[in-house]
């Protein structure tokens, strides 16, 4: 579904009256502070959520690779995803791999730190890790910190060996993703 014909909430609830109600009664200056100040908290939240997935990918990893869920189990045969996978836990599997796999490649194996990292999304990491190296990861975290995400799609994609001239959607509003 194309963003731009989905549906907008309208987070109508309790908390979000009272909100309005106070907003509504703020002078322009007073909502320009607020929203600066909302503006900030999102994204200090924001920076709180990376910051812990990746270290949830780090202490992840450790469990892993050291066989400590089989201890947490109480169980030689048992499997990582049997651990991810109890009612204390309840561990998306396919995601705590993916946030594994970019701890593992960009800070165990590159040398990159959480705050290096922290604020590219975990999905183009995750990407950009089946094609990053020790040779050209410079390049790569170069392009994962100043261009647009669209543009780093564009690039994994002709390292696939699909060129943008090859997409069919290239020119709509529309956020579509080539394979």
């Amino acid at each position: 579904t194309p963003i731009s014909s989905m549906k907008s909430p309208t987070y109508k609830g309790k908390i979000t009256n009272k909100f309005l109600k106070e907003w509504k009664t703020l002078s322009e200056k007073e909502k320009g502070k607020t929203a600066f100040a909302l503006d900030q908290s999102l994204k200090d939240k924001h920076r709180l959520i990376r910051v812990s997935t990746l270290e949830r990918g780090e202490v992840a990893a450790k469990i892993a690779v050291s066989g400590a869920y089989k201890i947490l189990m109480g169980d030689e045969d048992a499997t990582m995803l049997a651990y991810f996978s109890q009612p204390e836990l309840k561990i998306n599997w396919r995601h705590s791999l993916r946030v594994m796999r970019v701890w593992n490649v960009w800070c165990n194996q590159l040398g990159y730190t959480l705050d290096d990292i922290h604020e590219i999304p975990i999905e183009l990491l995750e990407k950009t890790s089946y094609h990053v190296t020790s040779e050209n990861h410079k390049e790569w975290f170069k392009a994962l910190t100043s261009l647009s995400t669209e543009d780093i799609l564009i690039y994994l994609n002709e390292q696939k060996g699909i060129k943008q001239e090859d997409c069919d959607h290239k020119n709509t509003k529309s956020v579509e993703k080539c394979t």
